[in-house]
């Protein structure tokens, strides 16, 4: 055998010799055919990759005509330049024989390699707007190393961090795709829905209010999607309230910072605070002094505030009487009772407060009295005729004398004549009062005088009457003791009888005060004249001689 070295058509003789140097010559042609080389090339791939074969054999001559390739995973091919998919990453020994048309073969091995092919992942937890969702890589590889990271968020950022953190500028659902890639170039892409929820709106609105009175907070916050679960109040005075419109009282006066924290039902929240002014509530207060029926009642406001001002009044005196609305009213009760009075005290943060009082009108005395006049020297007699309808009257009288008593029904006597007011005060244990007066007169006493002389038997005897008065006129009345009278102002009388009579003179003024006086008086005997006498010449004395008896005319006066 032969083995040309190269490719061609030969012209072989063959010379035969025997034994006996006898020689035959043949030549024939021989044709060596070109040897086919075999050869492809390819690239390593990633798993999940075609691995393209692309054949790069030749021939000098002649043509390949069949091409059979063993992919080392059990799978062939007979194609000039195929593409092959490996079920497994992994290192293959791949060999491709090649034909030619007159049957000469050339074999070629060429070690392949698939990558393994990364897995991305990444993890991830949805927030709310305006919190940053950060994005753990997860992603493995069997085999080598991931070198590059390529995160799109869905609204046109990007990253090539591993761990990236994001934050969103609109809630929403969001596309975010990872690309990672090897050390080989190999690729894997994930794709997840990240949602960005929401954030709520807190909103609340609240007015000014007054201590003690609830202030209602009103509750107007909104999400664009979810629901709003949970409402957390805080009033900044130790409350709290969960509450979605709460109502709050506040024991004392300031400003509030109230803070509303809303939640939904992803968990985000929003915060506003607003300011509450706590107006101080007045303390509506007044005095009065005990009332008397028909009396002016002063009421007097004590009401305070501890800052601001009380600017409105609103009195109700509890009689049907109408509201008053002036500080400190005077009040005037017509009937007896107990009136309950109201006071609305309202400052000028129009915050209010009412006092109630009772006040009790006690009824008053109705003073009265009746008296007559008299005379001088007679006790005058005052009967009183106060009447209460209720409860006791003590009583001061002025007897416009300047003297005066306490007794229910007194007696006075005056010291002198003249007109006098009489005051009678009736003050109830409610120290209720009423005064009533009336003038008496005190009508002069006259002064009865007279005189008179002692006379005799059958003389008339003259009264003399000197009897006085300061004022009006007198008349008079005699009594001779003798049975016999006489009005006449200075009489004569003659007796029937000598002896001794107590004369009375009453004198009466037009008032009928009256005054008496009585003088003894004497009636002597009637005298026996007798005389003698010598009868006598001419020009010569007589000598009378008395002879009579004589009883000498005594007057004795006595006053009495």
């Amino acid at each position: 055998s032969h083995m040309y070295a190269a490719s061609g058509t030969y012209t072989v003789q063959l010379i035969v010799t025997t034994i006996n140097s006898c020689k035959d010559t043949v030549s024939k042609s021989v044709t060596v055919y070109p040897k086919p080389v075999a050869g492809f090339s390819t690239s390593n791939v990633c798993y999940g990759l075609n691995m393209n074969f692309t054949d790069t054999s030749t021939i000098s001559g002649g043509s390949i005509t069949n091409y059979a390739w063993t992919f080392g995973d059990g799978n062939t091919s007979s194609v000039a330049n195929p593409s092959h998919m490996y079920a497994a990453s992994g290192t293959y020994n791949v060999q491709l024989i090649i034909t030619s048309n007159v049957g000469c073969k050339d074999t070629v091995s060429t070690t392949v390699t698939v990558y393994p092919k990364p897995v991305a992942d990444y993890t991830f937890t949805n927030q709310c707007l305006d919190e940053g969702i950060t994005f753990t890589d997860a992603s493995t590889v069997s085999s080598g190393s991931i070198t590059a990271y390529a995160w799109n968020f869905g609204d046109s950022k990007t990253s090539s961090l591993q761990n990236p953190y994001h934050y969103y500028t609109a809630s929403g659902s969001y596309s975010v795709t990872l690309l990672i890639t090897t050390n080989n170039s190999c690729l894997d892409t994930v794709v997840k829905s990240a949602t960005v929820y929401p954030k709520p709106d807190a909103i609340f609105t609240t007015a000014n209010q007054c201590q003690y009175d609830s202030v209602g907070f009103a509750n107007s916050s909104t999400v664009s999607s979810g629901s709003i679960v949970n409402h957390s109040w805080d009033f900044d005075d130790g409350a709290t309230s969960t509450f979605i419109s709460p109502k709050h009282k506040y024991d004392s006066a300031a400003t509030f910072d109230v803070i509303l924290v809303t939640t939904t039902n992803n968990g985000c929240k929003d915060t506003v605070t607003n300011s509450v002014t706590v107006n101080p509530q007045p303390i509506a207060d007044f005095v009065f002094t005990a009332g008397c029926v028909n009396e002016i009642i002063s009421f007097t406001d004590s009401s305070k505030v501890i800052s601001g001002i009380i600017n409105s009044y609103l009195w109700n005196m509890g009689d049907f009487s109408g509201n008053v609305t002036v500080k400190n009213p005077l009040h005037l009760y017509n009937s007896e009772g107990t009136y309950s009075v109201k006071l609305i005290v309202t400052t000028d943060s129009s915050c209010y407060d009412t006092a109630i009082k009772s006040i009790k009108v006690a009824p008053v005395p109705v003073a009265s009295f009746t008296t007559a006049n008299s005379c001088l020297g007679d006790s005058t007699s005052l009967t009183n005729n106060s009447t209460i309808s209720s409860g006791t009257i003590d009583y001061v009288w002025d007897f416009g004398d300047g003297s005066s008593s306490t007794s229910s029904n007194p007696k006075h006597l005056y010291a002198a004549a003249g007109s006098y007011t009489i005051t009678l005060t009736a003050t109830s244990d409610n120290f209720c009062e009423d005064i009533y007066t009336s003038t008496v007169t005190i009508y002069p006493m006259p002064t009865a005088y007279f005189a008179a002389t002692n006379n005799c038997y059958g003389q008339s005897i003259t009264f003399n009457n000197y009897s006085t008065i300061s004022s009006a006129t007198l008349s008079y009345l005699w009594d001779f003791d003798d049975a016999n009278s006489s009005t006449t102002t200075s009489p004569s009388h003659m007796y029937s009888a000598s002896g001794m009579y107590n004369v009375k003179l009453l004198a009466t003024s037009a008032f009928g005060c009256k005054d008496s006086v009585t003088t003894a008086v004497t009636v002597y005997d009637k005298p026996l004249s007798s005389f003698t006498a010598n009868n006598a010449c001419e020009n010569t004395s007589v000598a009378f001689t008395n002879t009579s008896t004589t009883i000498t005319c005594i007057a004795m006066i006595r006053t009495a």
